[in-house]
């Protein structure tokens, strides 16, 4: 102060009111610059704060895009080769912000997904989808990469979509308001994002964030991303002067009044106190706003799936600064270790071999900015190896250092996708390989070879490495056979059906022609593309024979026409054979001429059927071996020799059936059963009984007759009585056994005015079944070896029907007996007798 004394005493009044005057109006002017200075720094530094954290966030999406964009493909891969487990899939890679995928198939232009898992947005309702959305969605089932998707309908929503196959894609949804919440979330209004995504196949952009007319606090950032993206940022604040700049307006105005220069200079003292104080506020507001906006952004790290990290890149690689929290998740440790203050250096658990690769990398991109994606392999904390890709940007950092940001992405699902793929191609080609016998080629749609196995190169002449790549038209048919070829396949490919087999003449390397047996089929999805599959196999051998075969049929046609006349003749002089059978045991009343001629005929008659089966059995097995390509000249040779054998058999037995069928007409005489008259039924059968006194006395068996008195008809007795003889006789032979007595039973009643019912009844073993429809044929007896001929029933049928008119039915239960039921009209029809004569 003594001094401050000495310095006013020295200097005139005048002269200090002066330099007073001149302090007072230079501190005036410096306290307004000064303000204005302050303030202004202020609002560069709000500018500057603004401009960062905006960059965080714009860095922040641009990781989320990248991290979509790799997630997406990681499903992709997941999906298409395991198409069972896609539910569980989807709703483990289900990303942030986005609904669980759902599956969307397009079938026949149709494009249809559950509505459950879509409550807004374009397939919640029933309307008919756009267009142009319909385009999309067909172009991103036809491509290979995920696409974003728009629609008019949903301006509130945007859409991913992620194909698997021409049919099949996976389709989720995502609001406006929460990419909002993803861009900014921790912003109390001091940043507006301005968000728009141009879809691919769309010009305009559509604006999902902000108003596209406000003015821009930083340019327009774009990305690529499965689409085009653009983010700026705006703010609603206006940057007015501080309140430093109303101070330095205030002081200028009065600096005019000298009078009051002390209180003045006091009160500008203070107010400049008072500003400092609160631009010191405003300060400590935007460092709590810069802690908030941090916190933000690591919520919003923490949200994306890897490990977000910034490093310090060094000689052996990474020396982490910053880690997200899902490092622990990861390598098992929490991520303190890896920082600078930490026991643990991230290239630690690098795989050893990968090691050198990475720091490679690192050290590449330590002197200068640029971006890389490595893949290698990272101990878990289970001590498994985990495959991982990591996405790095190096980029100056502003105390000039070189600093790397970059996430770390979890690809070991993809990478045993890989494998497993690549181990069933690898399997693949070894079933096409193995099959020594089968040649099987690989086709595109326009006839070019994609695959050649083995079989095809011993088959056709051409190694696979001369095959593929060349038109089959080149290879193994011309230009004609071509065109045929390829419709097949485009038959093929319309209906996803395997094309009926069928044989073609194929050209070999040597320029012969060979005969093959082919058929086609489609493989959707062989490594990526869609290939036809010819499986061919050498019938050339077969066809060789099959021409051999014709031959020798030509030459065999004479002696067949030959025995099958020679056959006719035979089978003639059965029928005629047949028929004199059975007139004569319809008229014989001895059986032993019946049972001589049937024991003879039986032999040749026998043995003509049995030879006539295996020539018929053999024909057919050669007639099947030609069907299935197997036969043989040596089968051909051996049905030969066997045709001449058979027809010399044939030939000899009908010869002798002939013969006895000769000295049976010499031999049989006509009767005179066929006498039409009338008599009493009961009489009739008594007598019967009578005549067949000798063979039945010598039987253990009970013969019963209740037949009711007066049952007159006007018939043929004969036939009647044959009837009752064969009925009779049948039973003896096949109903009882040796030794046990049976029961006969034979009634016969008046069932209506003009019908007589007469009933043959025995209490023996019964007629299976299966064989009750057999006894009325000729010739069917299960006692041939026993002197059976066969014709006993069929004789009672013949004569019931055609000689008395009448009808017969059989009811036999296996163990109980056998029941023959005749319903006979009282007069004969006079028609029956006109055909007996005839016959």
């Amino acid at each position: 102060m003594e001094k401050l004394y000495l310095l006013l005493d020295r200097f005139p009044q005048a002269a200090l009111r002066t330099g007073v005057a001149l302090v007072t109006l230079f501190a005036i002017a410096l306290c307004s610059r000064l303000g204005s200075h302050i303030d202004n720094i202020a609002n560069e530094n709000r500018l500057n704060s603004l401009k960062g954290e905006a960059r965080q966030y714009g860095d922040a999406f641009r990781l989320w895009l990248h991290g979509m964009e790799q997630r997406s493909l990681t499903l992709q891969q997941l999906c298409r080769s395991d198409t069972e487990t896609q539910n569980c899939i989807t709703a483990r890679y289900s990303v942030q912000l986005l609904a669980p995928y759902a599956r969307v198939s397009i079938s026949k232009g149709v494009i249809s997904a559950d509505p459950g898992t879509y409550p807004q947005g374009v397939l919640a309702g029933t309307e008919a989808l756009p267009e142009q959305l319909q385009a999309a969605l067909r172009s991103v089932a036809t491509g290979t990469s995920p696409q974003w998707l728009l629609d008019d309908r949903d301006p509130q929503g945007i859409y991913h979509a992620i194909a698997l196959s021409p049919e099949r894609l996976l389709l989720s949804r995502i609001e406006r308001k929460q990419l909002n919440t993803l861009l900014a979330p921790g912003l109390s209004g001091a940043l507006r994002p301005v968000l728009a995504l141009t879809v691919t196949g769309v010009g305009s952009p559509r604006y999902l964030a902000g108003d596209p007319d406000s003015t821009l606090l930083l340019p327009l950032q774009e990305w690529h991303s499965n689409g085009k993206w653009q983010l700026g940022w705006t703010t609603p604040l206006q940057l007015q002067p501080g309140p430093l700049h109303e101070l330095a307006n205030l002081i200028t105005g009065v600096g005019i009044l000298i009078s009051i220069l002390t209180g003045a200079i006091g009160w500008i003292a203070l107010n400049g106190l008072y500003a400092s104080r609160r631009h010191a506020r405003d300060l400590e507001s935007l460092t709590e706003e810069l802690a908030d906006s941090e916190r933000n952004y690591r919520m919003l790290v923490e949200q994306i799936p890897g490990i977000v990290f910034r490093s310090k890149p060094g000689e052996n690689g990474h020396q982490l600064l910053l880690a997200s929290p899902s490092i622990s998740l990861m390598t098992g440790y929490a991520e303190r270790e890896f920082l600078p203050s930490g026991s643990r250096q991230y290239m630690e658990l690098v795989h050893p071999q990968d090691q050198a690769k990475l720091a490679e990398q690192v050290r590449a991109h330590s002197q200068s900015e640029g971006t890389y994606e490595i893949e290698y392999r990272l101990r878990s904390g289970r001590g498994q190896w985990l495959w991982v890709l990591e996405c790095a940007q190096s980029r100056e950092h502003p105390s000039g250092a070189i600093l790397i940001d970059g996430i770390v992405f979890d690809i070991t699902a993809r990478k045993q996708a890989q494998y497993t793929l690549q181990q069933s191609d690898t399997m693949l080609h070894a079933i096409i390989d193995q099959p020594a016998h089968i040649a099987i080629q690989g086709y595109t749609s326009d006839g070019h070879v994609v695959f050649w196995n083995r079989a095809s190169e011993l088959l056709y002449g051409w190694s696979s490495a001369e095959a593929v790549g060349k038109r089959v038209d080149q290879l193994l048919f011309n230009s004609r056979e071509l065109l045929s070829f390829l419709t097949q396949l485009s038959d093929v490919a319309r209906t996803h059906q395997a094309a009926e087999p069928f044989e073609a003449p194929l050209q070999t390397k040597s320029g012969q022609r060979r005969w093959a047996l082919c058929t086609i089929f489609l493989v959707d999805d062989y490594l990526g593309e869609q290939v036809f599959v010819c499986m061919d196999v050498d019938i050339h051998a077969r066809k060789e024979a099959e021409q051999e075969l014709q031959a020798m049929q030509q030459r065999l046609q004479s002696e067949v026409h030959q025995s099958q006349r020679e056959l006719q003749t035979a089978n003639s002089e059965l029928e005629q054979a047949l028929k004199s059978l059975v007139h004569a045991e319809t008229l014989a009343t001895l059986g032993s001429l019946v049972a001589g001629l049937a024991h003879e005929l039986n032999t040749p008659l026998g043995n003509t059927l049995t030879v006539a089966t295996t020539l018929r059995d053999s024909a057919r097995d050669i007639g099947q071996h030609n069907e299935n390509g197997t036969l043989k000249k040596s089968s051909v040779l051996e049905f030969l020799a066997l045709s001449d054998e058979a027809a010399e058999l044939i030939e000899r037995n009908a010869r002798r059936a002939s013969e006895l069928i000769a000295h049976f007409k010499t031999v049989a005489t006509d009767t005179s059963s066929e006498r039409r008259r009338e008599f009493d039924l009961g009489q009739t059968i008594r007598e019967v009984l009578t005549t067949l006194t000798p063979q039945l006395k010598h039987q253990p068996h009970r013969i019963t007759v209740a037949a009711d008195d007066g049952l007159l008809l006007d018939s043929y007795p004969g036939a009647l009585e044959q009837i009752l003889t064969n009925l009779i006789i049948n039973s003896i032979k096949h109903a009882f056994a040796e030794g046990l007595a049976g029961q006969i039973t034979i009634s016969a009643c008046r069932s209506a005015d003009e019908l007589i019912q007469l009933q043959y009844r025995d209490d023996g073993c019964g007629i299976p079944p299966e064989q009750q429809e057999d006894v009325f044929t000729p010739f069917f007896t299960t006692k041939l070896a026993e002197g059976g001929s066969g014709l006993g029933l069929y004789i009672v049928k013949n004569l019931t029907e055609t000689v008395l008119g009448g009808s017969l039915r059989l009811e036999s239960t296996p163990g109980q007996g056998t029941a023959f039921t005749l319903d006979l009209p009282r007069v004969a029809p006079a028609e029956t007798r006109k055909e007996n004569n005839n016959g």
